[in-house]
């Protein structure tokens, strides 16, 4: 009798495993890895904590038609969207496989994501992105509201086949604040950045028609690193912003870029560079307290070096650069005719020499900070706290 009983457990254990619930379980069950749930979204409310994959699905399918603006989209935990080990990226690059989960990116050109998104020093892990559209990312098209602080992007890829690609494809933002990412981004056309593709500027809407009070617009962004990679197979390509268009003011402050470009054909022109692509316009941008160690590999073929340590072309008026050190052969790949420009030769450094940087007078604090945010070890290059 008793040799019956544990030959039944074995069989409904069995059948439990296999999905034929018979007469064990009657309640059929969906992995959460394919699961979409949007039943945590009410219009009503302002804030939204999200801790699950599928709920982090669920946004971006109702982003398609909810721009969420003046809303708030809080992380309350780690996030995998998809599992990955040593060789599942290389398996997403080479097209051998496709994950479960795969990511629409927030918003596109007729609802322009405009929520603000806080991931409360969590990280998002397994993103996985495959289109060929202009506009994509994590957020593909963003607005002027778009907030996005305290998170991490780790172990994921993205890849475009048109222009526009980045963690934010596209838009205007109003701040970047405290992220991380280590990304794998790769491309087939213009403007890639590891954090903004193409910076909108300032324009109101996305129409130009409707380009008004272009001095309103500003941008910050802070406490940021870069530390994935880029490849591409063209041009305006940077470890922050890939290109910029028009009116603005930006600000970027504490920016560590230690990731890798790799432009993998010939390209007349090339204008990358490890913190910013292609300004292309003039505009009030300051960069302060910036560390670039990416070395950009590229086939270029052009009549001049359109490579820069920190930025690879200039054709407008209003840059500063304060305490900001890069590795390469310029400063600045390539700078219009008629620009004027004051740069310090001891923005350019070897890497040994980056290592040997003194925090407290090549990255002093500023003014709104009551430590610093970088951190020094021995031997490396300095870093930001907290953020890796």
């Amino acid at each position: 009798m008793k040799r019956g009983k544990r030959y039944l457990r074995t069989i409904c254990a069995f059948l439990i495993a296999i999905g034929v619930l018979v007469g064990c379980d009657s309640k059929k069950t969906v992995p959460e890895d394919v699961r979409v749930d949007t039943s945590w979204y009410e219009s009503s409310k302002t804030t939204f904590t999200l801790t699950k994959a599928s709920q982090l699905m669920g946004l971006a399918e109702l982003s398609q038609k909810n721009d969420f603006k003046g809303k708030t989209i809080k992380l309350g935990a780690d996030i995998v969207l998809n599992k990955v080990d040593s060789t599942t990226i290389r398996q997403w690059r080479s097209g051998m496989t496709t994950p479960s989960n795969v990511w629409t990116p927030l918003g596109n050109f007729e609802i322009p994501f405009a929520g603000k998104i806080d991931g409360q020093g969590h990280a998002i892990s397994g993103l996985y992105v495959n289109v060929s559209q202009e506009g994509t990312g994590f957020i593909g098209v963003a607005a002027s509201s778009v907030e996005l602080l305290n998170i991490r992007f780790v172990d994921g890829y993205i890849k475009n086949k048109s222009n526009y690609t980045g963690i934010i494809g596209f838009g205007l933002v109003k701040r970047i604040e405290d992220v991380y990412t280590n990304l794998i981004i790769e491309t087939g056309a213009c403007y890639t950045g590891g954090f903004i593709g193409w910076y909108q500027g300032g324009y109101t809407s996305l129409s130009k028609a409707e380009a008004e009070n272009w001095g309103n617009s500003h941008m910050r962004i802070n406490n940021c690193w870069f530390d994935g990679e880029i490849k591409s197979t063209s041009s305006d390509i940077g470890g922050c912003i890939g290109g910029q268009m028009l009116y603005a003011k930006v600000d970027i402050t504490n920016f560590l870029a230690t990731g890798r470009i790799n432009i993998t054909q010939q390209s007349y022109i090339a204008h990358t560079g490890g913190i910013f692509g292609h300004i292309q316009y003039s505009a009030q941008y300051n960069f302060t307290n910036c560390i670039s160690t990416v070395n950009v590999n590229t086939n270029y073929t052009g009549s001049d070096n359109t490579v820069g340590a920190l930025i690879g072309g200039l054709e407008g008026e209003g840059l500063t650069i304060t305490n900001c050190y890069g590795i390469g052969e310029k400063v600045i790949g390539q700078i219009k005719e008629n620009v004027e420009l004051e740069l310090s030769d001891d923005s350019l450094k070897t890497l040994e020499e980056i290592a040997k940087l003194d925090i407290s007078t090549a990255l002093p604090k500023l003014e709104w900070e009551l430590i610093s945010p970088w951190r020094k070890k021995e031997g490396f290059v300095p870093v930001l706290r907290g953020m890796k």
